[in-house]
């Protein structure tokens, strides 16, 4: 058996030694059959256990399998009775990933295939999660080669995977090791309809092979090889990576640039060809948003595929140097800002999880918050109130709709593993909207600059290291006082914060005129704020304020406005028009925006991966 003797190391630095090696590294030749909507491979995966304990067993993701039938963990409906697809549809022909062999190459010729565990772990419908004994354990510090041949048949797609008429998008594809955690243990699910993934990184190199009229992108730096009898042969390499996905469809246009260091492809259909030069300055401008607050984008390529609408349930998705993205069908020329959203969204999970590895099943908040974070003031910079849609008419931004969608909800504590969230809504409201108004909150309450730069010490720190809360935490700690950190925690596991003007006068005296005002907290947490008068003069009188409290304002000219939060940086206040006062009128919610904002909540409770 093949591997290092690392015996000899004293246990901390055997766990340095191991711990700077990669887990595990993939090289496959694929082949699409077009016809059948298949993909036949062989590939070796070298895997090095990298703890301390021996291994008796194997754990293999077999994701595919999650559409052979409506009775699976992914396509039956959860516990609340709630359906967990993001998208509308039916399964229509069904997927499914066999393992035709498995052998350990340095042990000799034995299908270890043939001993795998029939099901998941408890539920025989389900055949996602397959654990595979060993026989022999293999050792700290030890490697061992796997060779596998494998068949996929692609699912009429339902969710980010499968064909649409010759459309391909194929990820989740192949067996993929669990990720092996430093404990020893594999960690390893069911693929669940609200989670996603969690992997070691690791290097790819993917032989493809596909008819010569497709056009495709991938994962990693894809080179064309050869060409023979009808067919094309691609080689694709990436490094620092855990997971690989391509696209294969006749139908695309493509255009390549190089933006700073990255060459960037992006696939589109022949109708959308227009939509190049807003993708590559979107792309242009959230990778050097991105690059300056977290940290460079490591790798030389990026594929951005926008699907046909015709199979518009694969857009929204990231994957390592490959994104989906996809328009929603907003009325482009109404101003909305979907193209540049989604974007922006999925490039941005590039750093939240692409390059930390986070996990996604037990810690969705993780990359789904802080990427929707990172691709607000991407937006926000970019068309500043009207981050959503701006028009001569009208502008929504994004917080408005967070608003909207994250105040309420039966589950708003963020830091719930995803199965635990009863619903796809659910999850969205407390994960893509109240724990981005938690952090855009404390980010503005205490200091921009000092959460800017934890959270860039998160994400350089942490970078291929599977980082979870508590290193998040940590990273904050380190720039923030406790007091911020707690608040933060309190908001994230479903504390609320908000303020409210009541009982407003301002009566004339000798000397002029006096104000008073009755402060009220609404929720459970008083972050601390500004009250702001301003007075006819044109003169304002700002005061600090915690809690329920009683304002006094003395002033030689009449009052013109009170508000509390001038500056809007407690944005987790549920409502915010009981924050100002005008003695002239009250202000009111525009109906038109509260209309259009739960139209948007519809559309946007469905995007994203």
């Amino acid at each position: 058996m093949g591997g290092a003797d690392v015996s000899w190391l004293s246990a901390p630095l055997l766990a340095a030694t191991l711990g700077a090696w990669p887990t595990v590294d993939y090289t496959m030749e694929l082949r699409l059959d077009e016809k059948e909507h298949a993909v036949r491979g062989q590939a070796a995966i070298s895997f090095r256990n990298t703890t301390q304990r021996e291994l008796k067993e194997l754990w293999f993701h077999l994701y595919m399998n999650a559409f052979e039938h409506e009775r699976t963990v992914f396509l039956r409906p959860l516990p609340t009775g709630a359906t967990g697809s993001r998208s509308a549809r039916s399964l229509g022909r069904p997927g499914r990933t066999e393992i035709h062999s498995l052998v350990w190459r340095e042990n000799g010729p034995e299908n270890l295939w043939e001993n795998a565990a029939p099901h998941s772990p408890g539920d025989p419908q389900d055949r996602t999660d397959i654990m595979v004994p060993l026989p022999l354990p293999l050792a700290p510090g030890q490697s061992m080669t796997l060779d596998v041949e494998f068949e996929t048949r692609l699912p009429e797609i339902v969710e980010r995977s499968g064909y649409a008429g010759d459309f391909h998008l194929v990820s989740a594809f192949y067996p993929k090791l669990a990720r092996l955690s430093p404990s020893g243990a594999f960690d390893h699910f069911s693929y669940h309809p609200l989670a996603e993934f969690a992997a070691n990184f690791g290097s790819y190199q993917i032989e493809l092979n596909v008819p010569e009229s497709y056009r495709i992108g991938s994962t990693g730096s894809l080179t064309r090889q050869k060409a023979s009898g009808g067919r094309e042969v691609y080689l694709s390499r990436a490094t620092r990576v855990h997971d690989f996905a391509f696209t294969a469809w006749p139908g695309f246009v493509s255009e390549e640039r190089t933006v700073d260091h990255v060459q960037v492809k992006i696939l589109l259909p022949e109708s959308e060809r227009r939509l190049f030069p807003r993708y590559f300055a979107t792309v242009a401008a959230v990778l050097s948003d991105n690059g300056a607050r977290y940290g460079s984008y490591p790798h030389p390529s990026l594929t951005v595929v926008h699907p046909p609408r015709f199979a518009a349930p694969a857009g929204g998705m990231e994957y390592p140097q490959f994104i989906t993205t996809g328009d929603l069908g907003w009325p482009i020329a109404l101003g909305a800002h979907a193209l540049e959203l989604v974007t922006a969204h999925e490039l941005s999970h590039q750093w939240f999880q692409g390059m930390l590895g986070s996990n996604e099943y037990r810690e969705p908040w993780l990359d789904e918050s802080l990427a929707t974070l990172a691709e607000y003031r991407y937006l926000e910079r970019t068309f500043g109130s009207g981050s959503l849609l701006s028009s001569p008419v009208l502008e929504l931004s994004e917080p408005a709709v967070w608003r909207f969608l994250g105040i309420g909800g039966k589950k708003p504590n963020a830091l719930l593993s995803a199965p635990e969230y009863g619903s796809f809504e659910e999850l969205a409201r407390t994960i893509y909207a109240r724990a981005v108004l938690a952090l855009e909150t404390i980010r503005r309450v205490y200091g921009p600059e000092l959460f800017d730069l934890a959270l860039r010490d998160y994400s350089e720190a942490h970078r291929f290291g599977h980082p979870t809360t508590a290193d998040f935490f940590a990273a904050l700690s380190g720039r923030l006082s406790p007091e911020a950190v707690d608040h933060l925690r309190a908001l994230l596991e479903g504390a609320s914060a908000g303020y409210r003007l009541a009982n407003v006068t301002s009566d004339q005296t000798e000397s002029g005129y006096k104000t008073r005002a009755r402060v009220e907290l609404e929720g459970s947490l008083s972050l601390p704020i500004q009250a702001r008068a301003r007075f006819a003069d044109g003169r304002d009188q700002i005061v600090s304020l915690r809690g329920s409290t009683e304002l006094t304002f003395d002033h030689h000219s009449p009052l013109v406005e009170l508000a509390l939060d001038p500056e809007g940086s407690l944005f987790i206040d549920p409502n915010r028009t009981n924050n100002q006062y005008r003695p002239s009128h009250a202000l009111r919610q525009s109906g038109t925006q509260s209309l259009l904002g739960t139209l948007v909540v519809l559309l946007l409770s469905g995007l994203f991966g």
